[in-house]
């Protein structure tokens, strides 16, 4: 059986972002997404090849759905700057694909001290997740670690990542 097929395709994605409260001190938003809203099956070519080897057909795109709501708090105590809190859950709809309520969950909060050092901690797919970034003129420095289940359902096959980003921002 081959895992991989050809041809080209278009489809389109949209969502939404609304704020309730902008000026509010707590300030809420709300998101959701439909993704592949076309669910192109990449037949524009027909059966005409790009590259041998490849003869299947690719595969048809699912459409699903996302949501999420995030909070962010004011500051306090004039040391903990804009503390934000926020879960969302991707992937809803896709019907040929059957996984766990945790394995599309993903859920974080942040908090920055003095206003360039930033904490972040959460829950992906069911695993721990943990961040700390530098903020400061015109470098940023980020570390991070999280967990991707590679079965359907969490719990199943942790695969443990670490990233380092460094970003000059002029």
């Amino acid at each position: 059986k081959e895992l991989a097929g050809q041809d080209m395709g278009a489809d389109a994605d949209a969502g939404f972002l609304f704020k309730p409260w902008p000026t509010a001190r707590f300030r809420p938003a709300i998101g959701a997404s439909v993704n592949n809203i076309f669910r192109t099956n990449y037949s524009l070519f027909g059966s005409k090849k790009f590259l041998k080897g490849f003869d299947a057909p690719a595969p048809t795109n699912e459409r699903y759905y996302s949501t999420g709501i995030k909070l962010e708090m004011p500051d306090f105590l004039y040391v903990f700057s804009k503390p934000v809190v926020a879960i969302e859950f991707q992937d809803f709809g896709i019907t040929d694909k059957r996984m766990s309520l945790w394995k599309k969950s993903h859920a974080g909060a942040e908090i920055k001290l003095i206003r360039i050092l930033a904490l972040r901690g959460g829950i992906n797919q069911g695993y721990w997740t943990a961040g700390l970034g530098l903020d400061i003129p015109l470098l940023k420095l980020d570390v991070t670690t999280y967990a991707e289940e590679l079965g359907t359902n969490a719990g199943q096959i942790e695969d443990r990542r670490y990233v380092a980003r460094v970003c000059l921002d002029i």
